[in-house]
């Protein structure tokens, strides 16, 4: 079993005489001091993120994929986007680079076959860090 991470809340009630304690297991390609500051030290509504980050984007490769072969570049490009953005809010930092890539690659048009190399390099990590977080749900 992997050791127990304590962080001290730093939005702890200044009233009170205790700071919050949080304790969360570390995920691999989670920064969950990044998370946890965006969801104001609140590990309930942190959790409740992670578990809205893996269903939302659970399939998103596959939605991706669909909308590319439509050639509806807006949707693609919107996906690619909220992906980004959820990454950044719950502390995937790395995974938020490489989704910033692929928007990118399709803000711009790359080649259909540039997107897919992007999309390639990004879907094993984001497969690894949505099962690691169901594991620690």
């Amino acid at each position: 079993m992997a050791p127990r991470w304590n962080h001290v809340c730093p939005y702890a009630d200044s009233a009170s005489d205790t700071a919050t304690r949080i304790a969360i297991e570390p995920i691999a390609g989670l920064d969950v001091k990044v998370g946890l500051r965006h969801a104001l030290g609140r590990e309930a509504l942190y959790m409740s993120l992670l578990r809205k980050f893996s269903d939302g984007q659970r399939d998103l490769p596959a939605r991706l994929t669909n909308a590319l072969a439509m050639d509806d570049w807006r949707t693609a490009e919107r996906l690619a986007h909220t992906l980004k953005g959820l990454c950044a809010q719950i502390g995937a930092q790395e995974l938020r680079t490489m989704a910033e890539n692929l928007e990118q690659d399709i803000k711009h048009q790359a080649s259909k076959e540039s997107i897919a190399t992007s999309l390639g390099t990004l879907s094993q990590p984001l497969s690894a860090l949505i099962a690691a977080i169901n594991d620690r749900l």
